[in-house]
């Protein structure tokens, strides 16, 4: 190998070191941590009930042994169905298609429902 080959190859050999010490720097900062940030619950049926026209309540379960829960519907819920967005009203109106709700663990609150077709 003649001296002009190995010169070409540093810069690309200090990129390649550079890029590994960054990654090695972000994951030390930010460690591989899953942030859950919405749970689902699944319901044949969508019990929905409304208190105003932004605001109610969705009573569901994660699963079939997993404990009711009384989950809030607020103005920043979004309904939809086949990717048509619905009012708060007509989602209660199709309540018995079932429905997907998706939900913040820690608040709640509904953040969005995907009634099924």
């Amino acid at each position: 190998m003649n001296r002009t080959n190995r010169i070409a190859r540093w810069p690309a050999a200090i990129w390649m070191a550079l890029a590994l010490g960054a990654s090695t720097c972000a994951h030390a900062l930010y460690p591989n941590e899953m942030v859950i940030r919405e749970h689902a619950a699944e319901s044949p049926y969508l019990d929905l009930s409304l208190t105003s026209t932004t605001t109610g309540t969705i009573r569901a379960r994660r699963c079939d042994q997993c404990p009711e829960l009384t989950l809030r519907v607020d103005g920043s819920t979004v309904a939809s169905q086949g990717g048509r967005r619905l009012t708060l009203a007509q989602a209660e109106l199709n309540r018995d298609r079932g429905a997907t709700v998706f939900y913040d663990p820690k608040s709640l609150i509904v953040t969005r429902i995907l009634l099924r077709q």
